[in-house]
């Protein structure tokens, strides 16, 4: 989502879409969470809203491979993300329960 004011400067939010097992915590509740902000977002938008700087929404492959999407994705945007993020926010276990 392009931001109003300072639209090449980044805000990331990120997740790994790839799991341990079948319905792990981690990250099957970070790409629910990841969603619902998506979805809230889109809502916003509709009502004319942009936040003031660009948001992006980043679901990675290969995180427990050893990293393998996200690394890549940096690898190639270096340059460009050093000077423009502002901030990456990782929710790959956004929601746990430890009985």
């Amino acid at each position: 989502m392009k931001g109003k004011y300072e639209p090449d400067r980044y805000v990331m939010l990120g997740n790994h879409v790839d799991a341990w097992v079948n319905g792990a915590v981690d990250a099957t509740s970070g790409t629910t969470v990841m969603m619902e902000i998506a979805r809230a977002l889109g809502e916003k938008h509709k009502t004319g809203w942009r936040p003031r700087r660009s948001i992006m929404l980043c679901g990675w492959d290969g995180e427990e491979s050893g990293l393998i999407g996200s690394v890549e994705h940096v690898e190639e945007y270096y340059s460009q993300l050093k000077d423009k993020a502002i901030a990456y926010i990782n929710i790959d276990s956004a929601v746990a329960v430890f009985l």
